[in-house]
């Protein structure tokens, strides 16, 4: 089983301590593994998936902005699909 450190998460993410301590209680990101004291360590593959599953619930939100984008721009003649 692969393993990220929270310093590799926070990098990743480019995020704070207390945003990630935000998204484990409203968010479901995946619980901390304490290895020691000092060092915690995230399931790699839980915290792939967390992400999926967040891209998944925002292709709606961009499908929408996409479909907005290609109205507002219909009457132009440099519309470019998608």
């Amino acid at each position: 089983m692969e393993f990220i450190s929270r310093s590799d998460v926070l990098k990743l993410f480019n995020i704070s301590v207390w945003t990630l301590r935000r998204w484990q209680k409203n968010n479901n990101f995946p619980g901390p593994i304490p290895a020691s004291s000092k060092v915690i360590m995230y399931r790699k593959p839980a915290v792939e998936a967390w992400l999926e599953a967040q891209a998944k619930k925002s292709e709606p939100y961009n499908q929408k902005a996409i479909r907005l984008k290609l109205t507002a721009t219909k009457g132009n003649k440099n519309v470019t699909s998608i």
